[in-house]
């Protein structure tokens, strides 16, 4: 197996990952909403509330090119499914999916048989919102900017394949959700509902380096 410093040492890198990733943040507007809109709420015995930090998976695939010898540019997608459910009320449940386009400059430090990458990006996101009650639904939408900081771990299993494993910190700054009627989501005093989070997760999946 030709170790990526070898090969490095030739050309810059282009690569694509893909994987899945888990992903908890605090989406203080929307608890906020929920503890509003459940009917008794407040009565429910305070282990069996909904966390501050609630959890959702995602789908994510990129492409990178190596730029200088310690830089390189990447451009990532992301799905986000985030579910909440109330056990107490099962009723009510609140769910959003996420597209998560991003740009991404990583700082890197290679190793004989890895690369280990610090990186710092910015995105766009658009989000669609459903709350359920009983067979009811409501629909509204949310997009905004993000920046994350992520860490990345690539661990060489051939020649052009390593593993990828990185952890990653996430803020969104979210618009408030709105129908298509262009009606806004209220909750508590009229306020308006929206899906701003800081988050936090881990992310596994294969790099191609060519």
């Amino acid at each position: 197996m030709v170790p990526f410093s070898t090969q490095n040492k030739k050309s810059y890198f282009t690569s694509f990952s893909f994987g899945m990733g888990i992903n908890y943040s605090n989406n203080s507007s929307l608890l906020d909403y929920i503890e509003f809109d459940v009917d008794g709420y407040n009565l429910i015995p305070t282990d069996e509330k909904i966390s501050s930090f609630t959890s959702g998976i995602s789908f994510f695939g990129s492409a990178e090119r190596q730029v200088l010898t310690d830089f390189s540019l990447k451009a990532e997608y992301s799905y986000l499914i985030k579910t909440t459910d109330v056990p107490y009320n099962p009723n009510y449940q609140y769910s959003y999916y996420t597209h998560q386009p991003m740009l991404t400059v990583n700082y890197l430090w290679p190793q004989k048989f890895s690369y280990i990458k610090f990186g710092l990006g910015g995105g766009y996101f658009f989000s669609d919102f459903t709350r359920r009650y009983l067979n009811n639904e409501s629909d509204f939408k949310s997009s905004g900017p993000a920046v994350k900081f992520e860490i990345v771990f690539n661990a060489q299993l051939g020649k052009n394949a390593a593993t990828y494993f990185s952890g990653f910190m996430q803020k969104t700054f979210m618009s408030d959700l709105k129908n298509p009627n262009g009606n806004y989501l209220k909750g508590r005093e009229d306020i308006n509902v929206n899906l701003s989070s800081f988050g936090m997760g881990v992310k596994l999946g294969l790099e191609l380096y060519f």
